[in-house]
């Protein structure tokens, strides 16, 4: 995460048991917001979520280097990057 240009606050790991073949959760609060994976190794399967900030403008800038560092850790044969989506956000109604 560091490497990749994000902030890492803090981070834990879930495993869902001692089962070789079950897979685990990481969770990582940064500075741009959170980051998530889940793995299934019994489908060969990661999915990486990424959560950044950012109303003004969009955030490939600041996901891609870690997609990038990511797909070679984890051996990804492929991969798919699906579109971003932003939620805007309203001030309260008084």
């Amino acid at each position: 995460i560091v490497e990749s240009g994000l902030t890492l606050f803090t981070s834990s790991i879930e495993k869902y048991s001692d089962e070789a073949l079950h897979g685990w959760t990481y969770l990582a609060s940064i500075g741009e917001s959170a980051i998530d994976i889940h793995t299934w190794p019994e489908k060969d399967s990661v999915v990486l979520n990424t959560h950044v900030c950012n109303l003004d403008t969009r955030n490939e800038e600041k996901v891609f280097p870690l997609i990038e560092l990511l797909v070679p850790y984890f051996e990804a044969s492929s991969h798919k990057v699906f579109d971003p989506t932003r939620i805007p956000l309203e001030e309260p109604t008084k």
